[in-house]
């Protein structure tokens, strides 16, 4: 039975969070060494940072029926589990990341006791996102006892999702034996590999069952419609995302196909200019245009890699994601997170993306790959397309004239290489035979537009 000393110690830290032996003497009025006595009689239910006179304390939490501490699975490149550590819940909405060796530099930083004040940033991929997330939140939430809407998930609830059916979520994190049970049973089944010759079959059905509410895939981020596959292509495994537009001849379904065909040209344009870019391609299938985008964290037919989004790095820490591509990559390559390829690969990508009216360029749209030391890589590049000229929530085709940002000085040089890739895509879109003349003049009016700019400052 606890003694009141240790009951006094276990209502302090519920209340107040983790705190020092001075902080839990001050709250409870027991003295420092009955303090310590008390943190000794509570057992495992305490988890101790730092050492010595730094020393801080949390008392875990257990949520629901799930537990208070889970461990956290990484699927690598050949499709092997290694432990990559053990999260623990603690009260005030604290959370704890006890790392394997293999893992400790995803405590870098303001984390390096591995306490963090919400859902550590690195399971950021394991809160369903986009289309996908609300149909993935429609199929779960009503037998968890979830809100319907993922985005209404706190992070309670996102790890109780990832216990139960994060088998499959994006990125190589699995949380718990249950889910990682599910993983391994799938590499004991029959294959389920759809061949690349029965594509489009099969990528019809699929856009029926994803616009039905159907979880045909992880739920991978975005609000276009989409669904994730696994082909086998003459002994080759190509895990993709592949987006979908209507079938209808209405303004609205021509427009989503036009921009498709126009991300698939940016793609093109991207590897001609030596910009790490996923690979897509193009499908028609009965009135839909199909845009097939190979995805980056998967590996082969189980393999998997560590990815994560720049919305979590920078809300871990910086907190300026309402600041442009250009900026974020300056902060990371002097931090020394970032290459300086790879810093300059990503002011490149956000100065082609302006140029060609991708206004939809937030941290959630760009994505790194850890080099397995605290620094990070550029993940090879998607939804590049105009997204400026995308259907209004109303469903309307609202006229929007191009609205590029001018280089200061010191980007001049990287602008110039945009701007010339810019010019190369709109003159693209212009001649590709599939597109409608709508969009053909708005890339028209945007190619008029750069050239200008190029007269001034190129």
């Amino acid at each position: 039975m606890a003694t009141k000393r240790a009951n006094a110690v276990a209502r302090s830290l519920q209340a107040a969070g983790v705190s020092s032996v001075w902080d839990l003497s001050r709250a409870t009025s027991f003295s420092q060494p009955s303090i310590s006595l008390a943190i000794g009689e509570l057992g495992d239910e305490i988890v101790r940072f730092g050492k010595a006179r730094a020393s801080r304390y949390g008392l875990v939490r257990r949520i629901a029926e799930e537990g208070s501490q889970w461990l956290l699975y990484s699927i690598n490149q050949t499709g092997l589990p290694n432990l990559a550590g053990q999260i623990v819940a603690l009260h005030q909405g604290e959370w704890v990341f006890q790392s394997e060796p293999d893992f400790e530099w995803i405590n870098m930083r303001d984390y390096s006791q591995g306490l963090y004040p919400g859902l550590p940033w690195f399971l950021d991929t394991l809160r369903p996102q986009g289309f996908l997330g609300r149909n993935f939140g429609k199929a779960v939430s009503p037998s968890l006892g979830l809100p319907m809407d993922p985005g209404d998930w706190l992070a309670d609830h996102v790890l109780i999702a990832a216990i139960h059916y994060g088998f499959d979520f994006p990125g190589s994190f699995v949380m718990g034996d249950k889910a990682l049970e599910k993983v391994q049973s799938a590499f004991l089944q029959e294959t389920t590999l759809v061949a690349s010759k029965e594509r489009r079959t099969h990528y019809h059905e699929c856009a029926i069952a994803a616009l039905a509410g159907e979880i045909p895939g992880s739920s991978a981020g975005g609000e276009q419609p989409k669904f994730t596959t696994a082909l086998a292509d003459d002994g080759e495994i190509i895990n993709a995302i592949v987006k979908f537009s209507g079938p209808t001849d209405s303004p609205i379904d021509q427009r989503w196909r036009d921009l498709l065909i126009a991300e698939s040209i940016a793609s093109e344009i991207l590897k001609a200019s030596q910009v790490p870019v996923v690979n897509n391609h193009i499908f028609n299938i009965q009135g839909r245009v199909f845009l097939e985008s190979e995805r980056i964290d998967r590996v082969g037919e189980f393999g998997r890699r560590f990815v994560v989004p720049l919305s979590a790095l920078d809300g871990a820490f910086y907190g300026q994601a309402d600041t442009p591509w250009r900026q974020a990559a300056d902060r990371l390559e002097k931090d020394c997170l970032f290459s300086n390829l790879d810093a300059d690969n990503l002011r490149w990508l956000w100065w082609f993306g302006n140029l060609i009216g991708n206004d939809d360029m937030h941290y959630g749209n760009i994505s790194l790959f850890s080099n397995g030391s605290g620094s990070f890589e550029l993940a090879p590049c998607y939804d590049m397309l105009p997204m400026r000229y995308r259907p209004s929530n109303s469903g309307e085709l609202v006229p929007r004239e191009p609205n590029p940002s001018p280089p200061p000085p010191q980007a001049l040089d990287v602008w110039r290489r945009a701007s010339l890739a810019s010019a190369n895509f709109w003159q693209s879109v212009k001649d590709r035979t599939e597109v409608s003349q709508d969009f053909k003049n708005i890339a028209d009016v945007n190619l008029r537009s750069i050239e200008k700019l190029r007269v001034r400052f190129a």
